[in-house]
């Protein structure tokens, strides 16, 4: 339900007009990147697909600073933090996903594509998802 959300969403914003080099259009980005993270947890296919047109259209957008002082970019990365939490992990302001304005969103996705998988295996694995 959550892929096809956001796949809904995708469509709508794709359609909207936004001015060069608008914050607009960088926050097309966050809906491949919501459906490549719900691909990610159901461990269906085509994940690295969305991640890599989110990749794009940030990449094409200016490649800005990861904020989360929006709300598309504010669930994604509280999503990752949580995960991190949920495995134990000491979560300090100087984690990417704490940082009001951190690295470029592409280099934020990659960090984050690199790790997710193990980190949902680990939940798994554990059986809980310890929630603060």
């Amino acid at each position: 339900m959550g892929i096809l959300l956001a796949e809904d969403y995708f469509e709508y914003i794709e359609r909207q007009e936004f001015g060069p080099q608008s914050f607009g259009a960088f926050r097309r980005g966050a809906w491949p990147e919501f459906i490549g993270d719900l691909r990610t947890i159901a461990q269906r296919e085509n994940g690295e697909e969305a991640y890599d047109r989110a990749h794009e259209i940030y990449k094409s957008a200016g490649d800005y600073q990861i904020s989360t002082g929006e709300q598309e970019h504010m669930r994604l990365t509280g999503f990752f933090r949580n995960v991190r939490q949920g495995l134990g992990h000491d979560v300090s302001d100087e984690a990417l996903e704490q940082q009001p304005m951190g690295p470029s969103t592409t280099d934020w996705l990659e960090y984050k594509r690199e790790r997710l998988p193990e980190y949902l295996n680990q939940l798994d694995a554990q059986g809980e998802w310890a929630l603060e």
